[in-house]
């Protein structure tokens, strides 16, 4: 696929989602991850999998949205020199999936890893560190809910 091309199907997922139409953006970005993907660049696979999660999941399909963000993660967790902090992103994207679909043990995992990658970029702990450690403290409460009721 050409540059014009990519751009053109940018712009149509990026004006559907910001319509709020997500069923009709997730074709659109399957098409952007097949073309990643004949790419081979780990970075824009990663990216291409990683919206597909977010717009699968703000369509309500947190299967898909879970399956689409484990892929951005591995893929980008495989790829040459990761960056950390990128890593970090897709790790707390899966831990929103995850607590969304009340799966809050793994949701902690990953949160907790998210966090400590996060740390060293947000040091002294700045507003988005703490939204994050506050995101996870969310999931730990839920997680000891559950089992406390289990118990």
């Amino acid at each position: 696929m050409d540059s014009t091309a990519d751009y053109e199907l940018y712009s149509r997922r990026s004006a559907l989602k910001l319509q709020g139409r997500f069923a009709e953006a997730i074709p659109i970005q399957q098409q952007i991850l097949e073309s990643a993907q004949q790419t081979g660049h780990v970075v824009d696979v990663s990216n291409a999998w990683n919206m597909l999660s977010h717009l699968f999941q703000q369509n309500g399909q947190l299967a898909e949205a879970e399956e689409a963000a484990r892929h951005a993660l591995t893929t980008y967790a495989n790829g040459i020199q990761p960056q950390v902090e990128t890593l970090a992103t897709y790790e707390m994207k899966l831990a929103m999936i995850l607590a969304e679909q009340r799966r809050y043990k793994e949701a902690v995992h990953f949160g907790e890893l998210a966090l400590e990658h996060f740390s060293p970029f947000h040091d002294p702990e700045d507003d988005f560190l703490k939204a994050r450690a506050s995101d996870l403290e969310m999931m730990k409460r839920h997680c000891d809910r559950l089992n406390d009721a289990a118990t």
